[in-house]
Parts: C-alpha cells; structure tokens; sequence
C-alpha cells in the first residue's frame, strides 16, 4: 500500500476509528441485553419484508440497522477486519492466485476476463481482485444491500482514480457494474 492511500491516511484512520468504537459499544450492549428489539431493524416489520432474505432483515450480529443502512456500511470494513484480528485482508487475498491464474490463462487463449462477485458487501475485495486482474476485466458486483453498494461503488471509484493515476493517467478503467439483487 502507498502512503499516499486512504488507509495510511491519518484522518482516515481517525475517522473510522471513532466509527468502530461507536458501533462496538452499541452492539456490545444489544449483544448484552439479547432482545428481539435488539435484532429488529427498520424493515423488520414492513407490509412486505420478503423481499429479503432473513439474514437480512435483522441485526444478525447486533450491529446497528444489521445490513441495512449507510451507518453499517461505513463501519463494515472495520468491524470484520476487527472482528478477525486484523486477517480479513489476508484471508481474502488468499483467493487471488487461483483468480489471477484463471486471467493469465484467458489472456492466452485471447479470451476475455469476466468477474462476477455475488454477495460483494463494500466492494472492498472487489478493489484487491482487480487490482490484480488486466485492466479490461470486465467486473460485475452484486450484493442485496444498497447502502453496501453505494460503498461498493465508491470504493470501486477511489480504486479507479488511484490505479489511473499510478498507470500516468494514459488508460481509461472502466467502472465496476454495480447491480442490486
């Protein structure tokens, strides 16, 4: 990572610090307390909650709003990254060489890389794949939350931006497609 990133970024850090701590005391007091009140978020009771699935109308883990805010999708990345001791990146990044593999062979053959990530949360993953992809991989990103994407779409922007810049701005980088499940 260049220092010149936002997760070197002194503010950045800073930012979702505050944003994690707020979080971690109010889900370790629902956690606490266990109520059903704790797990209902806002489109627990709609007329028509089927649209989603379960997992995705409570607050499984007792984070605020479950999946289902802008809130929950700013402190994400933090939470898990957290949540697994600070190994979430790796993990992740495990499943580059079988990827980056797969692209290598295409290029050879003259076929095009597509991606499709299903359940992409904030897009974060998404950055480190097509990091590691050519820069014409075709990305297609869905998840069921659009707070998640719009995080997705502005990690995905920020990624762009940077890669571009550091390739001398002579290429254009497509945008990920962004959909809703």
């Amino acid at each position: 990572m260049k220092l010149a990133h936002r997760q070197a970024s002194p503010v950045n850090v800073l930012t979702q610090t505050g944003r994690f701590v707020e979080e971690a005391i109010g889900t370790l007091g629902r956690r606490k307390r266990q109520t059903q009140a704790d797990k209902d978020i806002w489109i627990s009771n709609m007329a028509a909650p089927s649209i989603y699935p379960e997992y995705y109308r409570t607050a499984f883990h007792y984070q605020t709003d479950g999946w289902m805010s802008k809130k929950s999708a700013d402190v994400y990345e933090t939470s898990t990254e957290t949540l697994f001791l600070g190994r979430q990146d790796a993990m992740q990044r495990l499943s580059l060489k079988p990827i980056v593999q797969l692209s290598k062979r295409l290029q050879r053959e003259g076929r095009p890389m597509r991606v499709l990530e299903v359940a992409c949360g904030t897009g974060r993953f998404m950055t480190f794949v097509r990091d590691n992809l050519p820069l014409d991989t075709e990305y297609t990103a869905v998840d069921l939350s659009p707070y998640y994407l719009d995080a997705a779409r502005e990690n995905d922007k920020y990624w762009r931006r940077t890669r571009k810049a550091s390739e001398q701005g002579i290429v254009d980088i497509a945008p990920a497609k962004i959909v809703q499940a």
